[in-house]
């Protein structure tokens, strides 16, 4: 209650208050109460009263009298801006009069406040409180920022820290303790009031240009038992660490019995050496001169990962081998050593002229084996003839056992571009060697058979995939068919004179042990996804969780550690054929771009060593686009003037650059590139850009966007009405990838029967496909934290950028879906994964009141008495995700939520708000963990949250969930590991019933039917399971406790849309057909099958439904037939007579698809959401850029009157998932427990007004 006079005085109440003065001088009087005052402007006079008060005298000189109890006066600013006097610290205390007087830069006073009675001053700038009754007040310590590289101490004296510290009382400060160990590991001293901060060791992965920021604390003391910690943030800059070089002759052999063979010198450098500078000069002992020389950058190079080897090899007698010869190895003018065999020299010319080589004391002879040479130890000596090794360390040989599997490519993004390389001898040959995958069983599931092959003179050869030789632009030197590796948890075996055949059970008795009758394992690798499948291998590879690894590649060639490899960026693997590569040694032929790029999807010119000149039009973290200037354009339209130049790091080009490339054509992921550059020379700087392309979206059916591949482009909507705007934001925490359109886009079958209206379905398709393009960050690496073309409005840390340093809220930042972007996007068209990309230069200029300002801070108001919420939880699951972890009915299947206790918590948060926001009373819920009902148990686990929430709020609600038919705490429902479930406030509604259907689904046994005949033909891991599809639907019926009506809920969870087993089945029978190996007098039979199998209703017949279809209409339909009948009669039996179902839930499929089509329009029931939304406007879903309604609220006819509104409320389905809960791949710094990205679907909410329509309790 407040009372105000506009001239002279204000008044409260005995009783808290809320008062404010005018722009003029005020009297304001308090009186009883907690209150809370605002002077306003004016010099006013303020009488607190009794009470705890809150006084803010704002402008003005004014006069404050606290009165009896607490009183804190507040000013807005920073504590350091005024001057207070009136108080002497600790153990003084106000006597008469305080005065706080703001003061001016120019050290006058401003304004001046005078207090009487009042015992704290809270300043806002600061978030600190002073207190005036004698308590010693806590020292405001500041953070700090300081810079320094990776190399360099960081001195900071005790004095500087301290300076923008500061205490109230004014107490001398002091640091009284540093942490010994910085966030990222750099060691921290503090000694005689000087801090050294470390970062000597910790940083050697920065290079120049790049730079982290590290943090550490420091605690200020005041001498009186106040104690506060600052954060010194400490931005260290990376240095580029050329390896010092460490270059020696290492190996020789010049001379053996017979014809001298096998002629070489090997050149030891410190790995990652530059070599550019060294050569070797070949010395005639007779007269002094040089007979022959050569480069190091010429030799074929092989690595252990402490030393490159450069090895030079000769033809037969190419090395002479009087008395004496010797060797010289040189850095430009310098001679590193002069080393001779047989005796010493003197040269006469060349780099070592005038100086006496070094005998190295042993030598070769006519009789010496072939195969051996002189090698020099460790400690700098020589030792006599052993067995060569060419190309490794000498301590005892290779230092790789033979050959080893070295990379290798299983399971990846699209189709898996497969492949296995090996490393190895230069020329060893793999007569009976194989590569074996074996399963979780001991099964052998494929077979790459290397009989005839050979390991390239580069040490590596490659079996790979027709896919793999697409996406990596090259040849191996042993192709196999796509799909041949299965994506489960394997072993694979490099094995040689073992006979395995597909199919074969090398582990019978499944212990673990391989049985070979001959042969043996080379070497192996095994991937996992974390199950309990059976490993044949030492070298486990695997990922936290149940993903499987994509792949595992040697840390070093050869020797180094396994560790997995990328799902989905190509970039950062490195297939190596026997015979690839170029080694800049011969002459590049000059083209331009045009020439290179061609009129076809791909360059005619693949492999091709080129040299390029064009101007630098954009910078992306791993290369640079380079496009022709306007007058060397062709007269083609069709032919791309723009090419990306691939230097695997931030290049040292500028914008406007002109530059001259040479190279390698290669195409990578779908785009022309070139790659292995051997040179990048800047001819000039500051050339004008090529002018962009004009570019709108929806692109038309005739738009080419290979001809503008690599070029600049600048795209706007050529739809007034429809501005471009974001559709899709999955990729968007993986890859920072977001995918926009001219509008938005519907899905198709949420408007169009697939039945009556495929035309219109395909057209559909075909204008959403024609309306979209990802824009690409131009980062290959991962889980990005920060993502510079997205503007952050709201929460900004300053940067103007979104990144983990900004304040997340539930006002945002964000980018959500229907964003609208309103000035052009500019960029380079690039392709990858899949898709044409635009490489998004500079940041998007967005509608901020279509993102965060979209934001529904609270769902529409759907009235009613009350209210029910249909809500996937996405995979709320108890029991954590790690490794061994199980659940289901079995014990036996992977739980798919939280990761850790930690990310527990935040999943729950988040979902709890999101629920106790809807404001329903009862919760229909899908994507539960099906671990029973007892304690501990996910619906247990969430009940018992909503109540703690509950009683945090004071709403008075006690929540309980539903336990169908009782099943009790080790009762499952279903054999799924997600299922449904019911919650309600039994303050509201009280259980009347409750029972639940597992579903027969008839034809999902008729298509495993017709998949099983076709198993023989397949590897285990490509046959079709037999379980469940469908989740069992729970029904509760409720009677409100005001009104005595009762309605019945059902919570219901379809199949989804995957295949789930069935196209992986078609391509593997395939597969075996194209590859002849199915006998030839069934060939006929299983070529049947494969059609029954394509062609069967649960099969994707490209309608728009998906597979699964059948299935899914077989339950909706079963489900009504249940609750007419069964349900119904159950009912009765306890002497209730009601038929007001309400039906909820992910049905997994969209409005006008067959099993919405089965409750709404055969079975009677209202459709809810067409009737209050619109089919053309509601969504709760967005998959592909694409809005719909999988989540479906239908009401039978007799409640369908007694509904009074229905929303969807969109915190979800628009939010990108780098806000969730899930802290496993992104920074947790995106997180905050508020509602939006609870889940993937968005909440629906009816309302109900329950009338009795005759049916209730008998």
């Amino acid at each position: 209650m407040s009372f105000f006079f506009r001239f002279g005085s204000v008044f409260g109440s005995p009783w808290a208050d809320e008062l404010e003065g005018s722009e003029w001088a005020d009297f304001i009087f308090a009186l009883g109460g907690n209150d809370s005052v605002f002077g306003g402007d004016g010099n006013d006079r303020i009488f607190a009263g009794r009470g705890d008060d809150v006084i803010a005298g704002g402008a003005g000189n004014d006069f404050i009298a606290g009165g009896k109890g607490f009183d804190t006066a507040t000013f807005e600013g920073s504590v350091r801006d005024y001057g207070v006097s009136g108080y002497s610290g600790v153990g003084g205390r106000l006597i008469d009069l305080t005065t706080v007087s703001q003061i001016a830069e120019d050290g006058s006073v401003v304004e001046t406040d005078w207090l009487n009675g009042v015992e704290a001053l809270y300043f806002e700038a600061d978030d600190y409180t002073a207190y005036l009754d004698g308590r010693n007040n806590a020292v405001l310590a500041e953070n700090d920022a300081a810079e320094t590289d990776e190399d360099t101490d960081l001195v900071l004296n005790a004095s500087d820290l301290l300076a923008n510290d500061f205490d109230f009382d004014g107490d001398a400060l002091e640091i009284t303790s540093v942490e010994a160990t910085s966030a990222l590991g750099a060691a921290i001293t503090f000694e005689n009031g000087q801090l050294v901060y470390s970062p000597s060791g910790q940083f050697e992965d920065l290079n120049d240009g790049e730079q982290v920021i590290d943090t550490f604390t420091y605690t200020v003391s005041d001498g009186q038992g106040g104690e506060t910690t600052a954060t010194v943030s400490v931005t260290v800059n990376g240095l580029t660490d050329t390896p010092a070089v460490e270059a020696r002759i290492n190996e020789i052999h010049y001379d053996n019995a017979g014809t001298d063979t096998g002629e070489f010198i090997e050149i030891r450098v410190t790995a990652g050496a530059d070599i550019s500078e060294y050569g070797l000069e070949l010395y005639n002992g007779s007269n002094g001169t040089v007979y022959n020389s050569n480069e190091l950058v010429s030799l074929t190079r092989t690595t252990d990962g402490t030393y490159d080897y450069y090895v030079w090899e000769l033809p037969s007698n190419g090395i002479q081998n009087g008395s004496p010869d010797g060797i010289a190895l040189t850095k430009g003018a310098e001679v590193v050593e002069f080393l001779s065999y047989e005796g010493t020299l003197t040269a006469t010319e060349g780099t070592a002229a005038g100086l006496t080589s070094t005998d190295i004391g042993v030598s070769e002879t006519s009789s010496t084996e072939a195969g051996q040479s002189l090698q020099r130890a460790e400690d700098g000596s020589w030792n006599a003839p052993a067995a060569e090794t060419s190309g490794a360390s000498n301590d005892g040989g290779s230092s790789f056992d033979g050959v080893v599997i070295n990379e290798i490519a299983v399971s990846t993004s699209g189709t898996d571009w497969e492949f296995v390389e090996l490393f190895g001898e230069a020329g060893a040959s793999l007569d009976g060697y194989a590569i074996l995958q074996i399963d979780g069983s001991g099964e052998v599931t494929s077979v790459i058979d290397l009989d005839g092959q050979l390991v390239g003179e580069n040490g590596f050869f490659l079996a790979s995939s027709a896919q793999a030789e697409t996406t990596f632009g090259l040849t191996g030197d042993l192709s196999f068919a796509d799909n041949t590796l299965a994506n489960e948890a394997s072993s694979f075996l490099l094995v040689s004179g073992v006979e395995a055949a597909l199919g074969d059970d090398l582990d019978a008795d499944d212990d673990g042990v391989l049985e070979f009758t001959t042969g043996d394992v080379v070497d192996s690798v095994a991937l996992t996804d974390g199950g309990d499948s059976l490993l044949y291998s030492e070298n486990v590879v695997g990922l936290d969780g149940s993903f499987l690894a994509a792949g595992a590649a040697r840390s070093t060639d050869g020797t180094g550690d396994f560790a997995a490899t990328s799902f989905s960026d190509s970039t950062t693997y490195t297939p190596t054929a026997g015979g690839s590569g170029n080694d800049g040694g011969s002459d590049a032929t000059a083209r331009y771009i045009s020439e290179i790029q061609g009129t076809g999807s791909a360059s005619l010119l693949v492999g091709e060593y080129v040299v390029v000149s064009a101007v630098v039009t954009q910078i992306t973290a791993n290369g640079f686009y380079i496009q022709e200037e306007e007058s060397d354009y062709d007269s083609d339209d069709l032919t791309s003037e723009g090419l990306f130049v691939y230097t695997g790091g931030a290049p040292d080009v500028t914008v406007g650059d002109l530059v001259e490339v040479t190279g390698t054509v290669e195409e990578f992921s779908g785009a022309t590139q070139l790659s292995n550059i051997t040179s990048i020379v800047t001819v000039g700087t500051g050339y004008a850009l090529p002018p962009q392309v004009a570019l709108e979206l929806p692109f038309t059916s005739t738009t080419n966007l290979e001809q503008y591949e690599g070029m600049r482009v600048s795209l706007s909507s050529g739809d007034n009405e429809a501005p471009l705007t974001v559709i899709e934001n999955f990729n968007f925490d993986r890859y920072g990838d977001v995918t926009i359109s001219a509008g938005t886009q519907v899905q198709p079958t949420q408007l169009y029967d697939a039945q009556t209206e495929a035309d219109e379905i395909a057209a559909l398709q075909e204008a959403n496909a024609n309306n979209r393009i990802v824009l690409d960050d131009g980062n290959s690496s991962q889980n990005p934290d920060s993502f510079g073309y997205v503007p952050a409005n709201v929460g900004d840390d300053g940067d103007g950028v979104l990144d983990s340093g900004d304040s997340f809220s539930d006002a945002g930042p964000t980018l959500r879906l229907g964003t609208e972007i309103i000035e052009p996007v500019d960029g380079v068209i690039t392709e990858g994964q899949g898709d044409y990309r635009l490489v998004v230069d500079g940041q998007l200029t967005i509608d901020e009141t279509t993102n965060s300002g979209a934001r529904e801070a609270t769902p529409e108001d759907v009235g009613g008495s009350i209210q029910v919420a249909s809500f996937n939880v996405l995979n709320y699951f108890t029991t954590i995700d790690e490794s061994g972890a199980g659940t289901g009915p079995s014990g036996t299947l992977d739980p798919r939520g939280a990761d850790s206790a930690e990310e527990l918590v935040r999943q729950t948060d988040k979902l709890v708000n999101a629920l106790t926001a809807t404001g329903a009373e009862v919760y229909a819920l899908q994507e539960l963990e099906n671990n029973g009902f007892g304690e501990g148990s996910a619906i247990a686990n969430l009940v018992d949250a909503l109540n703690a929430k509950a009683e945090e709020l004071g709403s008075g609600a006690v929540y309980a969930y539903v336990d169908p038919a009782e099943l009790g705490e080790t009762g499952f429902l279903g054999t799924d590991a997600i299922t449904t479930g019911i919650i309600y406030d039994t303050t509201k509604v009280s259980l009347v019933y409750a029972d639940y259907l597992e579903f027969e689904e008839a034809s999902s046994a008729e298509t495993f039917a017709v998949a099983e005949s076709l198993h023989p033909y397949v590897s285990s891991s490509d046959q079709l399971d037999d379980n469940q599809r469908n989740r069992p639907s729970v029904a509760a019926t409720f009677e409100e406790i005001e009104s005595g009506e009762t309605f019945t809920v059902v919570s219901n969870h379809f199949k989804s849309k995957g295949d789930s087993g069935l196209e992986d089945l078609a391509e593997a029978v395939q597969s075996a057909l194209d590859a002849n190996q199915i006998p030839e007098d069934e060939i006929a039979s299983v070529e049947a099958a494969l059609e029954a199998l394509v062609t069967d209703p649960n099969y994707d017949t490209g309608n728009g439904q998906g597979y699964w279809n059948q299935v899914r209409t077989d339950a909706a339909s079963e489900l009504t037939a249940w609750l007419e009948g069964d349900y119904t009669e159950a009912l009765a039996g306890i002497g209730v007579s009601d038929d007001d179902f309400l039906v909820l839930g992910d049905f997994n499929a969209y409005a006008q698809e067959d099993p919405v089509q089965s409750v709404r329009d055969d079975a009677g029931y209202t459709d809810l959401i067409d009737t209050y939304i619109g089919q053309d406007e509601a969504y709760s879903y967005v998959f592909d850029g694409q809005r719909g309604t999988l989540d479906q609220a239908l009401a039978s006819d007799s409640l369908s009157d007694q509904v009074t509104g229905l929303t969807e409320w969109h915190i979800n389905a628009d939010e990108p998932d780098l806000l969730s809960y899930d802290n496993s791949f992104t920074d947790s710094a995106f997180y905050d427990d508020g509602v939006f990205a609870a889940s993937d679907h968005d909440p629906l909410i009816v309302g109900l007004d329950l009338t009795d329509d005759g049916s209730n309790l008998i």
